[in-house]
């Protein structure tokens, strides 16, 4: 059995970056491990990564909660540091990313990212096409 190297995120979860009014966050498929560079003072949550969060993930993992870790424009991790290290341990060589763009978030606005539709618009993934089956 080959194993991946690579496990996308679902249009789903893309689309949790992607409904809003300007372009704060671009998504970025298939960003290389290796070009992922660290600086905890850029993080979203400078918490350190927790192995157990981490085994958490590996035991219970769901490419429908498969989230595009969030990166700034020179590669910094800002966000989905315990994603990043699953996929390392998974033996991954690629993660799907959204870049952030922080100067438009941080610029002067009267409101903040508006969302162009409501999150409940868009359709959740059936249990069925993630190959659960459904208790009536």
């Amino acid at each position: 059995m080959k194993i991946p190297d690579y496990i996308p995120a679902s249009e789903f979860n893309y689309k949790l970056f992607t409904q809003f009014d300007k372009p704060y966050w671009t998504p970025l498929r298939r960003v290389p491990l290796k070009q992922i560079k660290i600086d905890k003072s850029l993080m979203s949550y400078p918490n350190p990564v927790y192995e157990d969060v981490v085994q958490t993930i590996l035991e219970h993992f769901d490419v429908w909660q498969w989230i595009p870790v969030t990166l700034n424009e020179n590669h910094f991790l800002l966000d989905g540091q315990h994603r990043l290290e699953v996929a390392r341990r998974m033996g991954l060589k690629f993660i799907d990313a959204v870049i952030q763009d922080t100067a438009l978030l941080d610029a002067p606005t009267e409101k903040k990212p508006k969302r162009r539709r409501s999150l409940f618009d868009i359709p959740p993934p059936s249990p069925l096409a993630r190959g659960r089956k459904v208790v009536l």
